[in-house]
Protein backbone atom coordinates (compact mmCIF):
# COMPACT_ATOMS: atom_id res chain seq x y z
CA UNK A 1 0.00 0.00 0.00
CA UNK A 2 1.28 3.45 -0.92
CA UNK A 3 0.80 6.41 1.43
CA UNK A 4 -1.48 9.22 0.30
CA UNK A 5 -0.32 12.51 1.80
CA UNK A 6 -1.80 15.92 1.16
CA UNK A 7 -0.62 19.04 3.00
CA UNK A 8 1.07 16.83 5.59
CA UNK A 9 -2.18 14.97 6.27
CA UNK A 10 -2.28 11.23 5.69
CA UNK A 11 -5.43 10.35 3.78
CA UNK A 12 -4.90 6.65 4.49
CA UNK A 13 -3.06 4.33 6.83
CA UNK A 14 -1.55 0.87 6.49
CA UNK A 15 -3.26 -1.49 8.98
CA UNK A 16 -0.72 -4.29 8.52
CA UNK A 17 2.12 -1.87 9.13
CA UNK A 18 0.47 -0.65 12.33
CA UNK A 19 0.03 -4.23 13.51
CA UNK A 20 3.68 -4.98 12.80
CA UNK A 21 4.77 -1.80 14.60
CA UNK A 22 2.73 -2.62 17.70
CA UNK A 23 4.17 -6.14 17.94
CA UNK A 24 7.65 -4.71 17.47
CA UNK A 25 6.99 -2.35 20.38
CA UNK A 26 5.64 -5.17 22.54
CA UNK A 27 8.71 -7.22 21.75
CA UNK A 28 10.89 -4.31 22.87
CA UNK A 29 8.99 -4.19 26.17
CA UNK A 30 9.62 -7.86 26.96
CA UNK A 31 13.08 -7.07 28.28
CA UNK A 32 11.84 -4.17 30.44
CA UNK A 33 12.21 -4.58 34.22
CA UNK A 34 9.06 -5.22 36.20
CA UNK A 35 7.68 -2.48 38.41
CA UNK A 36 4.71 -2.14 40.75
CA UNK A 37 2.20 -1.09 38.12
CA UNK A 38 -1.42 -0.11 38.87
CA UNK A 39 -4.12 -2.76 38.62
CA UNK A 40 -6.62 -0.60 36.73
CA UNK A 41 -5.90 2.40 34.50
CA UNK A 42 -8.21 4.72 32.55
CA UNK A 43 -6.55 6.43 29.59
CA UNK A 44 -8.37 9.30 27.94
CA UNK A 45 -6.78 9.53 24.51
CA UNK A 46 -5.15 6.11 24.43
CA UNK A 47 -5.14 5.41 20.69
CA UNK A 48 -1.93 7.12 19.58
CA UNK A 49 1.17 9.02 20.69
CA UNK A 50 1.97 9.15 24.37
CA UNK A 51 -1.45 7.75 25.26
CA UNK A 52 -1.03 4.58 23.22
CA UNK A 53 2.57 4.15 24.39
CA UNK A 54 1.34 4.44 27.99
CA UNK A 55 -1.29 1.79 27.38
CA UNK A 56 1.25 -0.63 25.89
CA UNK A 57 3.74 -0.14 28.73
CA UNK A 58 1.11 -0.59 31.43
CA UNK A 59 -0.70 -3.52 29.78
CA UNK A 60 2.61 -5.37 29.36
CA UNK A 61 3.09 -4.95 33.13
CA UNK A 62 -0.33 -6.51 33.79
CA UNK A 63 -2.47 -3.39 34.18
CA UNK A 64 -6.07 -3.67 32.98
CA UNK A 65 -6.91 -0.66 30.84
CA UNK A 66 -9.86 1.30 29.54
CA UNK A 67 -9.11 3.62 26.63
CA UNK A 68 -11.40 6.38 25.41
CA UNK A 69 -10.74 7.76 21.93
CA UNK A 70 -12.75 8.92 18.94
CA UNK A 71 -11.42 7.19 15.83
CA UNK A 72 -12.68 6.64 12.28
CA UNK A 73 -13.54 3.06 11.32
CA UNK A 74 -12.82 1.84 7.78
CA UNK A 75 -15.60 2.55 5.30
CA UNK A 76 -15.86 1.57 1.65
CA UNK A 77 -12.39 2.23 0.22
CA UNK A 78 -11.27 4.35 3.17
CA UNK A 79 -8.82 2.63 5.52
CA UNK A 80 -9.99 4.28 8.71
CA UNK A 81 -7.67 6.13 11.09
CA UNK A 82 -4.38 4.82 12.46
CA UNK A 83 -5.79 5.11 15.98
CA UNK A 84 -8.69 2.84 15.07
CA UNK A 85 -6.27 0.08 14.05
CA UNK A 86 -4.04 0.65 17.08
CA UNK A 87 -7.10 0.02 19.26
CA UNK A 88 -8.15 -3.01 17.21
CA UNK A 89 -4.79 -4.73 17.34
CA UNK A 90 -4.34 -3.91 21.03
CA UNK A 91 -7.62 -5.63 21.86
CA UNK A 92 -6.76 -8.61 19.65
CA UNK A 93 -3.49 -9.08 21.52
CA UNK A 94 -4.50 -8.41 25.13
CA UNK A 95 -8.18 -9.41 24.95
CA UNK A 96 -9.65 -10.04 28.42
CA UNK A 97 -9.73 -7.29 31.03
CA UNK A 98 -9.41 -4.36 28.64
CA UNK A 99 -12.01 -2.08 27.08
CA UNK A 100 -12.05 0.34 24.16
CA UNK A 101 -14.66 3.07 23.96
CA UNK A 102 -14.75 4.73 20.55
CA UNK A 103 -16.66 7.76 21.77
CA UNK A 104 -16.33 11.49 22.27
CA UNK A 105 -14.22 11.93 25.41
CA UNK A 106 -15.73 15.38 26.02
CA UNK A 107 -19.30 14.03 26.27
CA UNK A 108 -21.00 13.50 29.63
CA UNK A 109 -22.49 10.28 28.26
CA UNK A 110 -19.00 8.87 27.69
CA UNK A 111 -18.01 9.63 31.26
CA UNK A 112 -21.16 7.88 32.46
CA UNK A 113 -20.41 4.82 30.31
CA UNK A 114 -16.94 4.53 31.85
CA UNK A 115 -18.37 4.91 35.35
CA UNK A 116 -21.01 2.22 34.72
CA UNK A 117 -18.31 -0.12 33.38
CA UNK A 118 -16.16 0.14 36.48
CA UNK A 119 -19.19 -0.10 38.75
CA UNK A 120 -20.28 -3.29 36.97
CA UNK A 121 -16.84 -4.82 37.59
CA UNK A 122 -16.76 -3.74 41.20
CA UNK A 123 -13.19 -2.41 40.86
CA UNK A 124 -11.63 1.01 41.30
CA UNK A 125 -9.28 3.06 39.16
CA UNK A 126 -5.69 3.35 40.33
CA UNK A 127 -4.44 5.58 37.52
CA UNK A 128 -6.10 8.11 35.20
CA UNK A 129 -4.05 9.40 32.27
CA UNK A 130 -5.27 12.37 30.28
CA UNK A 131 -3.52 12.39 26.89
CA UNK A 132 -6.22 13.76 24.63
CA UNK A 133 -5.04 15.47 21.45
CA UNK A 134 -8.16 16.89 19.87
CA UNK A 135 -8.36 20.06 17.82
CA UNK A 136 -12.09 20.50 18.29
CA UNK A 137 -14.53 20.33 21.23
CA UNK A 138 -18.29 20.82 21.43
CA UNK A 139 -19.14 24.14 23.04
CA UNK A 140 -21.78 24.77 25.72
CA UNK A 141 -24.45 25.41 23.07
CA UNK A 142 -23.46 22.47 20.88
CA UNK A 143 -21.31 24.56 18.54
CA UNK A 144 -17.91 23.19 17.52
CA UNK A 145 -15.04 25.13 19.08
CA UNK A 146 -11.68 24.80 17.31
CA UNK A 147 -8.14 25.34 18.52
CA UNK A 148 -5.62 27.52 16.69
CA UNK A 149 -1.90 26.71 16.94
CA UNK A 150 -0.53 30.23 16.65
CA UNK A 151 1.96 32.62 18.27
CA UNK A 152 0.85 35.45 20.54
CA UNK A 153 1.60 39.15 20.13
CA UNK A 154 3.50 39.01 16.86
CA UNK A 155 3.87 36.82 13.78
CA UNK A 156 6.24 33.85 13.79
CA UNK A 157 8.28 32.64 10.81
CA UNK A 158 9.92 29.24 10.74
CA UNK A 159 10.97 26.45 8.41
CA UNK A 160 8.06 24.30 7.29
CA UNK A 161 8.66 20.72 6.19
CA UNK A 162 6.55 19.33 3.34
CA UNK A 163 6.55 15.61 4.06
CA UNK A 164 5.45 14.39 0.63
CA UNK A 165 8.08 16.34 -1.31
CA UNK A 166 10.63 16.31 1.54
CA UNK A 167 11.32 19.99 1.04
CA UNK A 168 11.68 22.98 3.35
CA UNK A 169 10.25 26.45 2.95
CA UNK A 170 9.59 29.40 5.21
CA UNK A 171 6.11 29.73 6.68
CA UNK A 172 4.71 32.62 8.67
CA UNK A 173 1.87 32.36 11.16
CA UNK A 174 0.03 35.52 12.16
CA UNK A 175 -0.63 36.04 15.87
CA UNK A 176 -3.78 34.62 17.37
CA UNK A 177 -6.73 36.79 18.26
CA UNK A 178 -8.05 36.84 21.82
CA UNK A 179 -10.96 34.65 20.69
CA UNK A 180 -8.63 32.09 19.10
CA UNK A 181 -6.54 31.95 22.27
CA UNK A 182 -9.64 31.50 24.40
CA UNK A 183 -10.92 28.74 22.11
CA UNK A 184 -7.58 26.91 22.16
CA UNK A 185 -7.54 26.92 25.95
CA UNK A 186 -11.11 25.61 25.98
CA UNK A 187 -10.31 22.77 23.58
CA UNK A 188 -6.85 21.78 24.78
CA UNK A 189 -6.76 23.03 28.37
CA UNK A 190 -7.55 21.22 31.59
CA UNK A 191 -11.28 21.64 32.25
CA UNK A 192 -12.20 18.28 30.71
CA UNK A 193 -9.44 16.48 32.63
CA UNK A 194 -10.83 18.02 35.81
CA UNK A 195 -14.37 16.95 34.88
CA UNK A 196 -13.23 13.36 34.26
CA UNK A 197 -11.48 12.98 37.59
CA UNK A 198 -14.24 14.66 39.58
CA UNK A 199 -16.97 12.61 37.87
CA UNK A 200 -15.13 9.38 38.66
CA UNK A 201 -14.48 10.50 42.24
CA UNK A 202 -18.11 11.46 42.84
CA UNK A 203 -19.15 8.05 41.49
CA UNK A 204 -16.87 6.35 44.01
CA UNK A 205 -14.73 4.50 41.46
CA UNK A 206 -11.33 5.97 42.37
CA UNK A 207 -9.04 4.07 44.71
CA UNK A 208 -7.69 5.94 47.75
CA UNK A 209 -4.18 5.93 46.26
CA UNK A 210 -5.26 6.98 42.76
CA UNK A 211 -2.83 8.89 40.57
CA UNK A 212 -4.13 11.33 37.95
CA UNK A 213 -1.58 12.19 35.27
CA UNK A 214 -1.37 14.46 32.29
CA UNK A 215 1.41 15.20 29.85
CA UNK A 216 2.92 18.57 29.04
CA UNK A 217 5.79 20.01 27.05
CA UNK A 218 8.10 22.94 27.68
CA UNK A 219 10.79 22.74 25.00
CA UNK A 220 13.82 24.95 24.44
CA UNK A 221 14.25 28.61 23.54
CA UNK A 222 13.93 27.95 19.80
CA UNK A 223 10.38 26.57 20.00
CA UNK A 224 9.26 28.92 22.77
CA UNK A 225 7.67 31.67 20.59
CA UNK A 226 5.47 29.22 18.69
CA UNK A 227 4.90 26.67 21.45
CA UNK A 228 5.14 27.61 25.13
CA UNK A 229 4.63 31.33 24.50
CA UNK A 230 1.88 30.67 21.94
CA UNK A 231 -1.71 29.50 22.17
CA UNK A 232 -0.50 25.96 22.88
CA UNK A 233 1.41 27.22 25.88
CA UNK A 234 -1.69 28.99 27.22
CA UNK A 235 -3.58 25.69 26.91
CA UNK A 236 -0.78 23.84 28.72
CA UNK A 237 -0.80 26.47 31.48
CA UNK A 238 -4.51 25.84 31.93
CA UNK A 239 -4.03 22.06 31.89
CA UNK A 240 -1.33 22.30 34.54
CA UNK A 241 -3.38 24.67 36.73
CA UNK A 242 -6.31 22.23 36.75
CA UNK A 243 -3.91 19.38 37.57
CA UNK A 244 -2.60 21.19 40.65
CA UNK A 245 -6.20 21.80 41.69
CA UNK A 246 -6.87 18.06 41.35
CA UNK A 247 -3.71 17.28 43.29
CA UNK A 248 -4.94 19.28 46.28
CA UNK A 249 -8.27 17.45 46.10
CA UNK A 250 -6.87 13.93 45.71
CA UNK A 251 -4.24 14.34 48.41
CA UNK A 252 -7.05 14.52 50.97
CA UNK A 253 -7.74 10.82 50.33
CA UNK A 254 -4.17 9.67 49.78
CA UNK A 255 -3.94 10.15 46.01
CA UNK A 256 -2.12 12.65 43.83
CA UNK A 257 -2.26 14.41 40.48
CA UNK A 258 0.86 15.07 38.42
CA UNK A 259 2.02 16.90 35.33
CA UNK A 260 4.84 15.13 33.48
CA UNK A 261 7.08 17.26 31.28
CA UNK A 262 7.98 14.97 28.39
CA UNK A 263 10.39 15.15 25.44
CA UNK A 264 9.67 16.23 21.89
CA UNK A 265 8.20 13.42 19.80
CA UNK A 266 6.72 13.03 16.34
CA UNK A 267 2.99 13.76 16.28
CA UNK A 268 0.51 14.85 13.64
CA UNK A 269 0.76 18.40 14.97
CA UNK A 270 4.56 18.35 14.53
CA UNK A 271 4.17 18.83 10.81
CA UNK A 272 1.74 21.75 10.96
CA UNK A 273 3.68 24.11 13.22
CA UNK A 274 6.54 25.89 11.42
CA UNK A 275 9.94 25.28 12.98
CA UNK A 276 8.93 22.21 14.98
CA UNK A 277 10.00 19.59 12.44
CA UNK A 278 13.35 21.29 11.85
CA UNK A 279 13.91 21.52 15.60
CA UNK A 280 12.86 17.90 16.09
CA UNK A 281 15.10 16.56 13.34
CA UNK A 282 18.20 18.40 14.56
CA UNK A 283 17.36 17.56 18.19
CA UNK A 284 17.07 13.86 17.33
CA UNK A 285 20.33 14.04 15.42
CA UNK A 286 22.22 15.60 18.31
CA UNK A 287 20.71 13.27 20.93
CA UNK A 288 21.60 10.24 18.80
CA UNK A 289 25.21 11.49 18.56
CA UNK A 290 25.34 11.79 22.35
CA UNK A 291 23.66 8.43 22.95
CA UNK A 292 20.69 9.91 24.83
CA UNK A 293 17.90 9.61 22.24
CA UNK A 294 14.80 7.71 23.39
CA UNK A 295 11.84 6.47 21.41
CA UNK A 296 8.38 7.45 22.59
CA UNK A 297 7.97 3.97 24.07
CA UNK A 298 11.32 4.05 25.90
CA UNK A 299 10.55 7.50 27.27
CA UNK A 300 7.15 6.44 28.63
CA UNK A 301 8.51 3.21 30.07
CA UNK A 302 11.14 5.21 32.00
CA UNK A 303 8.44 7.63 33.16
CA UNK A 304 6.41 4.90 34.84
CA UNK A 305 9.21 2.60 35.98
CA UNK A 306 11.63 5.13 37.44
CA UNK A 307 9.40 8.09 38.24
CA UNK A 308 5.67 7.55 38.72
CA UNK A 309 6.13 4.13 40.36
CA UNK A 310 9.83 4.40 41.18
CA UNK A 311 12.11 6.46 43.40
CA UNK A 312 13.72 8.78 40.86
CA UNK A 313 11.26 11.65 40.73
CA UNK A 314 12.64 15.08 39.84
CA UNK A 315 10.32 18.08 39.98
CA UNK A 316 10.77 21.62 38.67
CA UNK A 317 9.85 24.80 40.55
CA UNK A 318 6.26 24.57 39.28
CA UNK A 319 5.90 21.03 40.63
CA UNK A 320 6.05 19.29 37.26
CA UNK A 321 7.70 15.89 36.98
CA UNK A 322 10.74 16.39 34.71
CA UNK A 323 11.44 13.78 32.05
CA UNK A 324 12.82 16.25 29.52
CA UNK A 325 16.17 16.90 31.19
CA UNK A 326 18.06 15.09 28.41
CA UNK A 327 16.46 17.29 25.76
CA UNK A 328 17.00 20.49 27.72
CA UNK A 329 20.59 19.83 28.78
CA UNK A 330 22.20 23.30 28.27
CA UNK A 331 25.12 22.31 26.03
CA UNK A 332 22.84 20.17 23.85
CA UNK A 333 20.33 23.00 23.48
CA UNK A 334 23.11 25.44 22.61
CA UNK A 335 24.36 23.12 19.86
CA UNK A 336 20.84 22.52 18.52
CA UNK A 337 20.09 26.27 18.43
CA UNK A 338 23.36 27.01 16.64
CA UNK A 339 22.62 24.37 14.01
CA UNK A 340 19.05 25.68 13.59
CA UNK A 341 20.28 29.21 12.88
CA UNK A 342 22.20 27.83 9.88
CA UNK A 343 19.50 25.34 8.83
CA UNK A 344 18.71 24.88 5.15
CA UNK A 345 17.71 22.01 2.85
CA UNK A 346 20.87 20.13 3.84
CA UNK A 347 19.35 19.18 7.21
CA UNK A 348 17.04 16.79 5.36
CA UNK A 349 20.02 14.43 4.96
CA UNK A 350 20.71 14.28 8.71
CA UNK A 351 20.18 10.94 10.42
CA UNK A 352 17.97 12.58 13.04
CA UNK A 353 15.80 14.26 10.43
CA UNK A 354 15.40 11.03 8.49
CA UNK A 355 14.29 9.30 11.69
CA UNK A 356 11.86 12.15 12.42
CA UNK A 357 10.29 11.86 8.95
CA UNK A 358 10.28 8.05 9.06
CA UNK A 359 8.42 8.11 12.38
CA UNK A 360 5.76 10.33 10.86
CA UNK A 361 5.18 7.64 8.26
CA UNK A 362 5.40 4.86 10.87
CA UNK A 363 2.63 6.26 13.09
CA UNK A 364 0.41 5.83 10.03
CA UNK A 365 1.63 2.28 9.39
CA UNK A 366 4.07 2.92 6.57
CA UNK A 367 7.30 1.24 7.68
CA UNK A 368 10.67 1.20 5.97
Amino acid sequence: MEPKVRRNIFLNCNPEGLKSLMHQQLNDLKSSPRFEAPKHALIIGGSSGYGFASRLVLAEQGTKTVSVSFEKAPEDEKTGSAGYWNNTYFMEHFKDGHLDLNQDAFAKETKQDVIKYYQSLGVKIDLIIYSLASGVRPGPRGEMVRSALKPLGKAYTGLHLDVASKSLSEMTLEPATDEETKDTVYVMGGSDFYDWVMACDEAGILSDHVKAMTYSYVGGTFTKPIYRDGTLGKAKDDLEAYTYKLDAHLKKKGGEAMVARLKAIVTKASMFIPGIAAYGGILFDEMIKRGVHESTLQHVERLFRDNVYGGSRVFDQEGRLCLDTLELEPSLQETVNTRLQKADESILSLKGMKIFIDEFYEINGFLN
